[in-house]
C-alpha cells in the first residue's frame, strides 16, 4: 500500500516549552533538534519505502527535513496547532492518492521496529488504529484512505479518536505501545527516557 508518513514539528525555538522550568531556550532548542534529526534517521534507515513529509511551520525546520530524505510542507501565516497540521497533512496525502496515512509526532525518543511493524499489520485489518500516550493523547495514528476523518488532538484525544471511528462505522482500534507512547513533553517524560537510555534517549 501506498504509504505516507506525516510528521508535524514546531519552529525549534517554540518546541519543548513544558521543559522550561529545568531547560533554557538554547537547550530546549538543542533538545528538539536532536529528537527530530534522530527520528528521521530513524525512518531512512528502517522503512526507506515509506515516504514521510513534515508539516512545519520552519524554514530551518523544512530545510532540515528535505536533507534527511523527507517532504516539506509550509504552514501558512495564520494557520497554527496541531489539527490544522495534520488536516494539512491528509489533503496532501489525498491529492496525491496515497492509501494510508500515518501520522506521528517528529520528535519520540525511543522509535523500534518491533512497534512500527505493529502498527502497519494492523492496518491490514482496521480503518483506523491509534497508538495512546501515556496522558491520553494521540501519539500514532494510522487512518486508511479516502475515509473521512476530523482530528481531534488535544486532552484525552486517543479515545476521542476511537469514538468518531466508531461513530463514522469504521474498523477501528486503539493500541499501547509503550516507546511510540512516550513524547519528551515534561521533565517526567526526560527523565524516564534517559532512564530507558536507548535511541534519543542516550541524548537527553
Amino acid at each position: 500500500m501506498k504509504t505516507l508518513i506525516a510528521m508535524p514539528m514546531k519552529a525549534y525555538a517554540d518546541a519543548k516549552t513544558r521543559l522550561s522550568g529545568e531547560l533554557d531556550s538554547g537547550a530546549r532548542q538543542r533538545l528538539a533538534k536532536v529528537l527530530f534529526e534522530y527520528g528521521q534517521a530513524f525512518f531512512s534507515e528502517n522503512y526507506p519505502q515509506l515516504d514521510r513529509l513534515v508539516v512545519t511551520p520552519s524554514s530551518e525546520v523544512a530545510r532540515a527535513a528535505r536533507r534527511a530524505g523527507a517532504s516539506a510542507l509550509r504552514e501558512p501565516i495564520g494557520v497554527a496547532g496541531l489539527n490544522a497540521a495534520v488536516a494539512m497533512a491528509l489533503s496532501y496525502a489525498r491529492l496525491r492518492r496515497y492509501d494510508r496515512l500515518i501520522v506521528l509526532p517528529a520528535d519520540l525518543a525511543i522509535l523500534k521496529t518491533v512497534e512500527f511493524d505493529a502498527l502497519l499489520e494492523l492496518a491490514d485489518r482496521y480503518d483506523l488504529v491509534t497508538a495512546r500516550a501515556h496522558d491520553g493523547g494521540t501519539n500514532a495514528l494510522l487512518l486508511k484512505l479516502p475515509n473521512a476523518f476530523t482530528f481531534r488532538y488535544g486532552a484525552d484525544s486517543a479515545r476521542k479518536h476511537l469514538h468518531q471511528a466508531l461513530e463514522l462505522g469504521m474498523r477501528a482500534v486503539t493500541v499501547s505501545l509503550p516507546f511510540i507512547g512516550l513524547d519528551v513533553d515534561s521533565p517526567c517524560d526526560r527523565a524516564e527516557a534517559r532512564r530507558i537510555g536507548v535511541g534519543a534517549g542516550a541524548y537527553l
